[in-house]
């Protein structure tokens, strides 16, 4: 009898354990694209953001939109991508804007060469949206920061995703 008892107080902790180790939701697993990318740059993120992640990007939002409709509309976005033929800035910059209108605001010379600045508004589900588009070339690969925002937030925002933008530094890799 008291074999018994052992035997199952032992499978009850045995399961308890079990479960709290695979008990992470998928919103606290950390995608393999998002560990690599966040080898490759550094950026100062405000105490009130927020990380999360979709197609194929890191994505930083303000906590007060984090669970609600507003979920993924309002953000700041980086993509790294390596295309496959070797293009100039300026030409990928041309080629990814082919379908969207983005307005040239500047162009800045960076510890990583020249950053293209652009500014697009657009309606999406009814909604007015403006962006602000940095990217950078650097050793192959081009970096793509968005901040996307409703046009009532996007002033609430711009000093936060701006600080954010200025603090990007692209992490040299060997």
């Amino acid at each position: 009898m008291k074999h018994i008892i052992v035997l199952i107080l032992f499978s009850v902790f045995f399961s308890c354990s079990t479960v709290n180790r695979s008990n992470v939701s998928e919103e606290e697993k950390i995608p393999d694209y998002a560990v690599q990318m966040k080898k490759m740059y550094s950026m100062e993120m405000p105490s009130d953001w927020y990380e999360h992640y979709f197609h194929g990007t890191l994505s930083y939002s303000p906590i007060e939109f984090k669970g609600t409709e507003n979920y993924g509309l309002n953000y700041l976005w980086i993509n790294i991508s390596e295309p496959k033929e070797d293009l100039s800035l300026i030409d990928y910059v041309k080629l990814m804007n082919n379908r969207l209108q983005w307005e040239s605001v500047k162009v800045e010379n960076t510890a990583y060469g020249m950053c293209y600045v652009e500014r697009r508004t657009s309606n999406d589900g009814g909604k007015n949206f403006t962006s602000l588009k940095n990217t950078y070339k650097y050793d192959g690969k081009f970096y793509k920061l968005i901040y996307r925002a409703e046009d009532k937030s996007f002033y609430k925002y711009i000093e936060e995703s701006s600080g954010m933008m200025n603090s990007f530094k692209i992490l040299k890799t060997e």
